[in-house]
């Protein structure tokens, strides 16, 4: 695989967070994505893409605690007084490769494209997302996730 290196627009995200370890992070998803966007159409919030994951100082070590955003873009900020809250999101260089297939195929993806970048002399920042771009459920062949691991430098 050869990692894509781009630049993320700046954007603003309606999310929820919690500080948790990566064997959380399913059960995490599965308890917030629906209130979120639930929340969002009762907030009247013009959602602006697909939902995103956002890593922030994650680690493979699997009893590490991070922090992670579950992340609705939105066009734009509207008052809100509830549970969940606005992001604003600076613009992002990362390296960024799409997988195809179930969620289990996303490990093994993070740890090549993380590979790639290293090799290419890549320096990672704190920060990595995940967009899920076609979800149907965890085990589908069909869905579609891009990763996007921060980049922080290169070194020449």
């Amino acid at each position: 695989m050869r990692a894509e290196i781009k630049q993320i627009p700046a954007r603003t995200y309606f999310c929820a967070e919690r500080q948790l370890c990566l064997p959380d992070v399913c059960a995490f998803a599965a308890e917030m994505i629906q209130p979120l966007c639930e929340e969002a159409g009762l907030a009247e919030l013009a959602i602006a893409g697909p939902v995103e994951f956002i890593y922030f100082n994650a680690s493979p070590e699997p009893d590490k605690l991070f922090d992670l955003v579950v992340a609705l873009p939105v066009e734009r900020v509207k008052p809100y007084v509830g549970r969940f809250f606005f992001l604003e999101a600076m613009p992002f260089a990362c390296a960024s490769c799409e997988v195809k297939g179930p969620v289990g195929a996303i490990g093994a993806a993070w740890v090549e494209l993380a590979n790639d970048a290293l090799g290419h002399r890549y320096r990672p920042g704190g920060q990595c997302r995940e967009v899920y771009k076609v979800w149907l459920d965890p085990q589908s062949p069909d869905n579609l996730t891009e990763l996007q691991l921060g980049l922080a430098a290169r070194k020449l």
